[in-house]
C-alpha cells in the first residue's frame, strides 16, 4: 500500500511524530523504517526491498559528499584571499618601517628640506657637499624619489 504526501513536507503517516529532516536520514531509517525521503515527497509503505533503500541512501550520501567538497573548495579560496590580504598588509608595514629607518628616501619634500633651495629651471637640484656621499651630485626630482 502506497500513500503519497504533497510537497508540504508533512508526512501522511502514523510516523508523522518521528519526522526528521533529510540530513538525519539514517536516524529515520533506524527509528521508523517505513518513512522514506525521496525528491521532496514522503513515501510511506510496507518496508520496501533492500535494493531501493540502498540506492536512495547511496544517492543521498553522494550528494552530501559533493556538497562537502564544494564547501571545502570555497573555504580554501577564502583562506587564500585572507592570506593574500595579510601578506599585503605585512609588506606595507615593512615598507613603512624601512622609510622610517631611512633605507630609502621618504619623499621629495624631505630631500628639499635637506638641500639648499636652489632648484634650477630644468627641475634639477644641486646637492651640497655635506650630502652623505660627500660629492656634488645633480639629481632630477625623479631620481630623488627612487633614492640614492
Amino acid at each position: 500500500m502506497f500513500l503519497f504526501a504533497t510537497k508540504t513536507k508533512t508526512p501522511i503517516s502514523t510516523y508523522a511524530d518521528s519526522y526528521r529532516p533529510p540530513n538525519t536520514m539514517k536516524k529515520v531509517f533506524e527509528e521508523a523504517p517505513m518513512t522514506l525521503w525521496s525528491e521532496n515527497k514522503f513515501v510511506t509503505q510496507t518496508p520496501p526491498p533492500l535494493g531501493s533503500h540502498c540506492i536512495r541512501i547511496q544517492r543521498f550520501k553522494k550528494q552530501l559528499l559533493q556538497r562537502k567538497k564544494e564547501r571545502k573548495k570555497e573555504r580554501k579560496k577564502e583562506r587564500k584571499k585572507e592570506r593574500k590580504k595579510e601578506r599585503k598588509k605585512e609588506r606595507k608595514k615593512e615598507r613603512k618601517k624601512e622609510r622610517k629607518d631611512g633605507k630609502w628616501l621618504q619623499s621629495i619634500q624631505v630631500i628639499l628640506v635637506k638641500t639648499p633651495p636652489s632648484l634650477g629651471q630644468d627641475g634639477h637640484l644641486s646637492l651640497p657637499t655635506t650630502w652623505p656621499t660627500g660629492m656634488n651630485w645633480v639629481y632630477t626630482v625623479r631620481h630623488m624619489k627612487a633614492g640614492l
